[in-house]
């Protein structure tokens, strides 16, 4: 089956509940981002389900970590090429997402990050609609 397993981690009463949902079309893709946004969930990884996996532990080829606060966000995307974040006007100084430091200027308008996603479901491959920044490894 299609799509892209999405999870993430939702601040609870007694601690952090984990969320996993399956992402198959992109109504599901506006669902996730406005989720993440209501929970003020820890941010979200993904994996497409159409995308090789790497023997002999069958991991993905690849990750995609987001989040969403406040009407904006950001990406980070890596694969056997490389790792980039998305590229936006602001912050100046280094955020937090998914308990990974961003590069500054990573943040783009939640809406971008929408059409992102949805390309990586179409598409399995990292997203053209946005402009992304190499990240060092």
């Amino acid at each position: 089956m299609s799509g892209i397993d999405v999870m993430w981690r939702t601040p609870k009463e007694n601690g952090l509940e984990t969320v996993r949902v399956v992402v198959e079309t992109p109504d599901d893709v506006r669902a996730v981002l406005r989720r993440l946004e209501d929970e003020k969930a820890l941010d979200a990884s993904a994996v497409h389900r159409d995308r090789p996996r790497v023997p002999p532990r069958d991991i993905p080829d690849h990750t995609v970590l987001f989040g969403v606060r406040d009407q904006v966000g950001a990406i980070m995307f890596s694969d056997r090429t490389g790792s980039w974040a998305t590229l936006g006007d602001g912050p100046d100084e280094e955020p937090v997402y998914a308990e990974i430091e961003f590069p500054s200027r990573c943040e783009i308008p939640v809406h971008r990050v929408e059409a992102a996603l949805t390309e990586f479901l179409r598409t399995h491959q990292r997203p053209t609609v946005v402009d992304w920044q190499p990240v060092a490894e």
